[in-house]
């Protein structure tokens, strides 16, 4: 995929969380704003790319709006460890499979596995949190920003 196919996706998935109100500032609206970047993806209709490359797009997406977020730099690492820990990918998986009906959940599990989601990611955002803060408590040169994306 190109460049200028990437930021016209980037651009139309930004206009529509805009649009919804959502920004990308908690597990809680990271989770809400996923649906509407696959849709984007989706609707985009590249041809040539593979569900995998999809996925990845998704991905990259939400990094490239990540790392621009005006937010806490702890919260923005706590959500940048969700994304390239494979969290995002595994939930993503499981909206494809609901789409394509591959799941069949009634309304009280659906909500259930969202509690369970909102939950782990609360653990794991306790538990990134004290985790960088001892490092940064142990080796203040470890809190400086790093880049996890390309430059588009």
């Amino acid at each position: 995929m190109n460049e200028k196919a990437f930021e016209l996706i980037l651009n139309t998935a930004h206009d529509f969380l805009q649009d919804k109100g959502i920004n990308i500032v908690s597990e809680k609206t990271l989770m809400q704003a996923l649906p509407i970047i696959i849709e984007c993806v989706e609707a985009a209709n590249e041809q040539s790319l593979t569900g995998e490359e999809k996925k990845n797009l998704v991905v990259r997406i939400i990094l490239f709006i990540l790392d621009k977020a005006e937010i806490d730099e702890e919260k923005k690492i706590v959500l940048m460890e969700l994304v390239n820990g494979g969290t995002l990918e595994i939930t993503i998986d499981i909206i494809i499979d609901a789409s394509k009906g591959k799941l069949v959940l009634n309304r009280k599990t659906q909500m259930k596995i969202f509690l369970c989601f909102s939950h782990c990611f609360k653990v794991m955002a306790t538990k990134l949190k004290s985790t960088a803060s001892r490092q940064s408590e142990v080796n203040p040169a470890t809190t400086k920003k790093t880049s996890l994306v390309q430059d588009v």
